[in-house]
């Protein structure tokens, strides 16, 4: 894992591999399939919601470490980039995911 430049609370870019990016997949797939018993996966208002709720649980994770002092309240800013980043990386991994599905199971030309 290579550190982030940065003042204040140290940040870390996890590579694939590390532990921490093993980690951060692990929980990714555990909403992934409990959203997947929740909402349609075609339905563009289920997909929003659960987008919303996603980035509302982060911010209740933020919210808890500025409150018990992990994190300063002027830490906000770098934690959206750094949310506003992590949502970027989202939408490609989100991309490639579903063109590798839809190459699985309509062939590799229909994708």
């Amino acid at each position: 894992m290579t550190k982030a430049k940065s003042a204040g609370p140290e940040y870390r870019v996890a590579k694939e591999g590390d532990a921490t990016f093993d980690q951060m997949t692990e929980f990714v797939e555990a909403y992934r399939a409990t959203m997947a018993e929740r909402i349609s996966a075609t339905d563009p208002n289920d997909m929003s919601v659960a987008m919303v709720a996603a980035m509302i649980f982060a911010g209740t994770l933020a919210g808890s470490l500025i409150s018990i002092g992990l994190f300063r309240d002027q830490d906000k800013r770098r934690l959206l980039k750094t949310m506003e980043h992590n949502f970027r990386e989202g939408i490609g991994v989100g991309q490639r995911r579903a063109h590798r599905i839809a190459a699985e199971q309509f062939g590799e030309g229909q994708a």
